[in-house]
């Protein structure tokens, strides 16, 4: 039966259309897309669908020119606006990205997806306060955001609310647990903290010193502090090995906290 007011046939090629843009397989999609459009030039679904295969190919100016010819066939599309914004985003138009994502969530306050892609977008503005704020909203209409839960953690160290920051960054390792960059994020956060303990330490022993009516107190030893050590054994003396090896050579590591990485054909046909 006929979906959306669309021939069987159109509506076939579509699904088929987005099931290779999944696969990463752009020549089968471009090429279903192609024929979507000889038999309607203005299709709003193939042309915001081929924006993706060539936004992906380096053809920016002709993926904004697609999606947007798309977005005049349908502007309460979110997923069209969620698309562009990406785009917009990937080559460096912040502020237009940030626009985009505000248009989709007028139209659809409560998506989690563009809400974190909003909260990336302000936090590559350097406008942590809102980014904070944009990532509370993905995480509460999408308690499962992993990408959001880890953007909202760093954000929230930056902001030097390392406590929350960690409490965040659990909720990012426990959703996505072979999350690289979640794990850099506590070490990042561990790290400030010590630095905090460091510049309490001689405030703390001025105020002993003071309490002394004989004199300042005698040097202390610098804290024991548990760790692997210079020769990588752990708490059982074994070498510790590390199975993931070196993180620098993953060319599959994931990206926390920055939303989605490129456009997507996810969405509803419209």
């Amino acid at each position: 039966m006929p979906q959306n007011g669309e021939p069987d046939g159109i509506v076939a090629l579509l699904e088929s259309a987005v099931a290779a843009l999944k696969e990463d397989d752009l020549a089968s999609a471009e090429d279903l897309l192609a024929r979507v459009l000889a038999a309607d030039s203005d299709q709003t679904d193939a042309l915001h669908f081929l924006g993706v295969p060539r936004h992906r190919q380096g053809n920016a100016a002709e993926a904004e020119t697609l999606v947007r010819r798309a977005l005049a066939r349908a502007p309460r599309s979110t997923g069209i606006h969620l698309n562009l914004g990406n785009m917009l985003y990937e080559t460096g138009r912040i502020p237009d990205a940030v626009a985009s994502y505000r248009t989709a969530l007028e139209i659809e306050p409560e998506s989690s997806q563009t809400w974190s892609n909003l909260g990336t977008a302000l936090h590559g503005q350097g406008n942590l306060a809102e980014a904070r704020f944009a990532w509370e909203q993905a995480v509460q209409f999408d308690p499962d955001n992993a990408d959001a839960w880890c953007g909202l953690s760093r954000t929230l160290i930056e902001l030097g609310q390392i406590n929350e920051g960690l409490i965040a960054n659990s909720r990012a390792v426990a959703l996505a647990p072979r999350d690289l960059m979640a794990r850099e994020d506590v070490i990042r956060a561990l790290v400030l903290l010590d630095r905090r303990a460091d510049a309490e330490r001689p405030r703390r022993a001025r105020g002993r010193d003071d309490a002394r009516p004989d004199g300042p107190a005698l040097p202390r030893p610098p804290p024991h502090r548990r760790h692997a050590g210079a020769a990588g054994r752990g708490r059982s003396g074994r070498r510790a090995r590390s199975r993931a090896g070196p993180a620098h050579r993953r060319r599959d590591r994931p990206e926390c906290g920055r939303g989605r990485r490129g456009p997507e054909a996810t969405h509803r046909l419209t």
